[in-house]
């Protein structure tokens, strides 16, 4: 019996230093606090939190939340004395005075608190950050700091959505904007590359009418680099709906059923469009390349006259009616005649065609002088055809000259 008494005297020691131990590290805190060393004391608050010893961890996420208190009362001392403020600190102090309020809530609720007097507590101090935290979430997304401004915007959502808040008034939740907050999330995970996490806010950021056609676009792009191509066709239909005046779900409807070899029906959208929105210059430069594309050029061409007639600042339109022009001259250059009758016929047709291009590509250059290789071949064979010689060899200079600085690599 006497030899047992070490070992059970051993063993109160390892208990009573089991206890003793997170007590230590308390006070650490607590001494570190009254000798006014906040960094040192948070240091001591993160040492706690990774602590497997650690039993009382309410006590030490209270004591997180006074010390970032305590940093942001510092810091908006500065503020009223006219002194430089720790933008960062401030903005820091805020978030931490959140994430440990929640940790304290969420802890406390589990040792067996009281959840009424815990709630209230929480929430009050909360609401009354709430604005600094928003103001922070601005300021990074605004600088364009877009992984500062999705860690402070998922705090800002997640509390607001978070247990704490699930009987808030609507008109106090209301109050933060959480549908706006959610689309600088989505554009700040976009900007990032993160775009599964662009994709989970859509339900929230669609609810931000302001935005809806920037975050219909945004989740198109991110559904297209997910390789979700049904939500991402659904997104630009959505987007066609509810911001018509967007040119960008057009072009990439437009673009997606190009690409997939669906000129039919690329073409059979547009004039859908174009009957709700007859005359939208868009829309008609869009069934112009369309029609140029399925090679139907005289319907090509009157649509984009029409189109000019409206609005001749559509520089590409001139450039569509003169390749529409020297392809159908290139057609009828391919037919072949029956007799001597019908060879004049068809040759009268192909200079007639490249006379009716020339004007067009012309205007075309004179907008974009340095589109060389561009309208270059097109006015070369107008050129060519027409037998003019002097405009001729000029636009086979220019050729030469654009190729030759395309090949010689440009000097570091």
């Amino acid at each position: 019996m006497e030899m047992k008494k070490p070992f059970i005297l051993l063993f109160l020691a390892f208990c009573l230093a089991d206890v003793a131990w997170p007590q230590k590290a308390v006070r650490k805190i607590r001494t570190a606090v009254k000798a006014g060393n906040l960094e040192e004391a948070m240091k001591q608050v993160t040492a706690c939190e990774s602590d497997s010893l650690l039993t009382d961890e309410f006590k030490v996420y209270e004591w997180g939340v006074r010390i970032q208190e305590r940093m942001n009362e510092q810091e908006n001392e500065k503020i009223y004395l006219g002194q430089t403020c720790d933008t960062a600190r401030y903005f820091s102090s805020v978030k931490g005075i959140f994430n440990y309020s929640v940790k304290a809530y969420e802890k406390g609720i589990a040792q067996g608190m009281k959840a009424a007097p815990l709630h209230e507590k929480t929430c009050a101090r909360l609401w009354m950050y709430y604005p600094n935290l928003g103001v922070a979430c601005h300021y990074y997304y605004k600088k364009g700091d877009y992984a500062q401004a999705c860690d402070y915007l998922d705090t800002y959502i997640q509390t607001a959505r978070s247990p704490l808040f699930s009987d808030a008034p609507k008109p106090l939740l209301d109050e933060l904007h959480l549908p706006t907050m959610a689309f600088f999330r989505l554009k700040s995970n976009y900007e990032l590359g993160q775009y599964a996490n662009v994709l989970q806010d859509a339900s929230l950021a669609m609810r931000d009418s302001l935005h809806k056609g920037s975050t219909l676009r945004y989740l198109s792009l991110a559904s297209l680099h997910e390789g979700k191509m049904e939500d991402h066709v659904a997104f630009l239909y959505q987007g066609l709906r509810e911001a018509p005046g967007a040119a960008f779900f057009y072009s990439q409807l437009s673009d997606y059923y190009q690409r997939s070899d669906q000129l039919a029906r690329a073409l059979e959208l547009t004039d859908s469009l174009l009957q709700v929105r007859p005359g939208t210059p868009l829309y008609m430069f869009g069934k112009s390349y369309l029609l140029l594309k399925l090679k139907r050029y005289a319907e090509s061409v009157r649509v984009s006259e029409d189109l000019l007639g409206q609005d001749d600042k559509w520089a590409e339109a001139y450039y569509n009616v003169g390749v529409c022009y020297c392809n159908m001259a290139a057609e009828a250059f391919r037919r072949k005649p029956a007799d001597v009758e019908q060879y004049k016929a068809f040759s009268k047709q192909v200079h007639d065609y490249y006379e009716a291009a020339r004007p067009y590509l012309e205007r075309y250059r004179d907008i974009f002088p340095d589109r060389v290789r561009k309208w270059g071949p097109l006015l070369y064979r107008v050129y060519l055809n027409l037998n003019m010689g002097e405009a001729f060899e000029e636009v086979d200079s220019l050729m030469k000259s654009a190729a030759h600085r395309k090949s010689v690599p440009a000097k570091q």
